[in-house]
């Protein structure tokens, strides 16, 4: 039976094969269905010289669409002029991220803005630079993200080009928020806005809605992001933007979680897989059984909980996004806390600690600290431990101005020194 990967690369590999064929033409589509079949055949024979174990069908399957991938790649150089062979790799990179094969992605785009940034347009480089930073806010690696953004951002504003502008200072905006650098993000968010209404960029004011949206999340004013993200939902109207459906209905989901609203929670991280299901985005996948995975902990269904969050966990590891693996080992924390396994929660919950200050995230860090507060609560004779964990994460909500989160946990601090 074939993994999950493996059907996403499959699926992957025939986009890039069609895409190839369509830049490429006839000719080279015969020469690599020719590769193909020779190649198979000298794999085929040669792995019968292995043990019968080896090697598993889908572990074939799979060494097969790696070479296809690299030898299309490869091969189309032959067949395109330098300028249009970069605008194809540009778009096997988009394609790669749409299938959340980051790292082909990465290492594409990384070409195209060193070894081929002669042959690029600025536009073209704007766009690659943007990506670069996009896979890297995916992968919390804040420092690169800006700094690609940065660099993109000078591209387009040099082309004064506005849309590629309010898209970058909407990005930005957004990795900033994630550090915790929650009034510098807004005020990049406001500009994007600003810039996207007068350019009458509607789809991207839909994302910056969201965007705004996450920031009044943050900060636990529940109503007011409902009101963002129902007006990107509006936004949308019938565009069939599954991806952006997916991080919407998420986004909504986390608000009516938080507000108790279990069962509507529900509803909105279904409606959130079936989109991102939709959009091969296996990130937002990830992120709705996550947010599963804590609602049914919340509502005492354990077992469901934990296969969820081990769902969440294999594809954020293969993604590479540390944070969200971070928030893994969270529930799973709270998942041994409520089985009064407490020192096997401990570890889990000191994980997701010493995840969230390497990347330095408030938020994550602060929820994290206030679970930890109530395991030591909860084990008895540890109150000093549980108000030094609540003070830290009292200290964490204060950064990003989280006022609701920091009052919920100030009213727990009372409790253990009562």
């Amino acid at each position: 039976m074939e993994t999950l990967h493996n059907k996403s690369l499959q699926a992957f590999l025939e986009n890039i094969s069609l895409l190839a064929n369509k830049y490429c033409g006839r000719v080279f589509a015969n020469k690599m269905r020719t590769l193909r079949t020779e190649r198979e055949r000298l794999l085929n024979n040669n792995w019968r010289k292995l043990p019968p174990d080896a090697l598993l069908s889908a572990e074939k399957q799979e060494i097969f669409r790696v070479i296809d991938f690299d030898t299309i790649v490869l091969n189309a150089s032959e067949y395109l002029k330098e300028k249009d062979y970069v605008v194809f790799l540009y778009d096997v990179s988009e394609t790669a991220i749409s299938f959340s094969e980051m790292e082909r992605a990465q290492r594409l785009l990384h070409m195209i803005v060193t070894k081929l940034k002669s042959r690029a347009t600025n536009r073209l480089l704007a766009k690659a630079h943007q990506r670069l930073g996009d896979i890297s806010f995916y992968r919390n690696n804040w420092v690169t993200t800006l700094r690609q953004y940065k660099k993109s951002l000078d591209l387009f504003t040099k082309l004064k080009n506005n849309e590629g502008m309010a898209h970058i200072n909407s990005s930005m905006g957004s990795a900033l928020v994630e550090q915790g650098e929650v009034a510098k993000g807004e005020k990049l968010l406001v500009k994007a806005k600003a810039i996207a209404k007068r350019a009458k960029l509607v789809r991207l004011l839909a994302k910056i809605d969201v965007n705004l949206g996450n920031v009044f999340n943050m900060r636990g004013m529940w109503n007011e992001a409902l009101v963002c993200y129902k007006e990107s939902l509006s936004l949308i109207g019938r565009n069939r933007d599954d991806a952006e459906r997916a991080k919407l209905y998420i986004n909504m989901a986390i608000v009516y979680k938080a507000r108790g609203e279990y069962d509507k929670a529900l509803e909105y991280f279904q409606r959130s897989i079936k989109f991102s299901t939709k959009a091969n985005d296996l990130y937002y996948k990830g992120l709705s059984y996550l947010g599963e995975a804590d609602l049914y902990c919340r509502k005492g269904d354990l077992a469901a909980g934990t296969a969820l969050a081990t769902t969440a966990f294999r594809i954020f590891s293969g993604l590479g996004d540390r944070l969200s693996v971070a928030e893994v080992y969270k529930v799973f924390g709270i998942i041994n806390r409520q089985n009064k396994r407490y020192d096997t929660a401990l570890s889990y919950f000191e994980n997701s600690k010493r995840i969230n200050e390497e990347y330095d995230n408030p938020l994550n860090l602060g929820e994290t600290m206030t679970e930890m507060a109530k395991l030591y609560g909860m084990k008895g004779g540890e109150t000093d431990k549980a108000r030094e964990s609540a003070k830290s994460a009292i200290s964490c909500f204060k950064r990003i101005h989280a006022g609701l989160k920091v009052t919920e946990v100030k009213e727990m601090l009372a409790a253990y020194t009562a």
